[in-house]
């Protein structure tokens, strides 16, 4: 393990700044250069086609997206969705799936199988990863946002009076009477999307893209690999992220920084995902730099 910083905070106060003040590694050109989350670079190319008519289509891509937004490739994952947004759009309207009962064609384009065999967007990049699940935690999500919240998932967050942190446990807790189908196990309300990792990137998200919201600062950090990757070459720690005991250490150690030095969490996350995520194309040179500096 390479040598920590002798002083990790003023480290971390560096990056915090360079990322505000969009320099160094976080340098923005022109909005498809950037290093950013691939997701915001999804909605970017999906705005500028013209292909949301409003907050809420927008904020339906962001929700099914990060809904799958586990175990497999980010970039990937919004390429494949943002091309499926375009050529089947049903795929993202909650009130067609749920009316019409699509949830068999919505496993056949996931498992590419019978009527969407050799689908294009599939043949280009890949078939859903986790089929059967993936289509489960999607259809369980447009069930609950048809039947509680006029298929609009910003109406969550009206019902919660812009509280981000109370629809962090909303989405997170809740939990359906019955599975949305009869082929679905799951009742939890919002899968894939609920918990301590994705709902806190999916708020940051409708902050970031489509409305401010309270409270974003108590939402906890979430923890993956590139921010377990990061945390590990700063402070010379040992922690991976698939330890519940190690990502709850993390997201304590950036609570405590954030309480301490007055920065807001989901900021600071952002920061460190890229440095992580952006690896092997100047992160790791971009960290090193500031742990010989501090």
């Amino acid at each position: 393990m390479s040598t920590p910083a002798n002083n990790p905070e003023e480290a971390l106060l560096s990056i915090a700044d360079d990322y505000e003040q969009s320099q160094a590694l976080f340098e923005k050109k022109d909005p498809e250069e950037d290093v950013d989350l691939p997701l915001k670079e999804a909605l970017h190319e999906l705005n500028t086609a013209g292909e949301f008519a409003d907050d809420r289509e927008q904020c339906l891509y962001l929700t099914f997206t990060l809904t799958l937004n586990f175990s497999r490739p980010a970039d990937r994952l919004s390429q494949r969705l943002r091309s499926l947004w375009v050529a089947e759009p049903w795929v993202f309207d909650p009130q067609a799936l749920i009316a019409e009962q699509r949830y068999y064609d919505l496993l056949d384009l996931f498992k590419g199988r019978n009527d969407f065999q050799d689908h294009p967007v599939m043949n280009e990049y890949g078939l859903m990863e986790y089929g059967k699940q993936d289509a489960a935690f999607w259809y369980t999500v447009a069930y609950t946002l048809d039947h509680e919240f006029d298929s609009n998932p910003l109406s969550i967050i009206d019902h919660h009076d812009g509280d981000a942190h109370a629809v962090y446990q909303y989405v997170s807790n809740e939990r359906l009477d019955d599975p949305a189908h009869e082929e679905i196990r799951t009742t939890k309300k919002f899968p894939g999307l609920g918990g301590e990792k994705i709902a806190p990137l999916w708020l940051r998200a409708i902050d970031d893209y489509i409305r401010p919201l309270d409270n974003i600062a108590l939402l906890p950090i979430p923890v993956d690999v590139q921010v377990a990757r990061v945390t590990n070459s700063l402070f010379g720690t040992e922690y991976t992220a698939d330890s519940d005991k190690d990502r709850e250490a993390i997201r304590d150690l950036y609570r405590q920084f954030c309480e301490e030095y007055n920065r807001t969490s989901t900021r600071l996350d952002k920061a460190i995902w890229l440095i992580g995520e952006n690896w092997n194309t100047g992160g790791q040179d971009y960290l090193t730099e500031k742990i010989d500096r501090y």
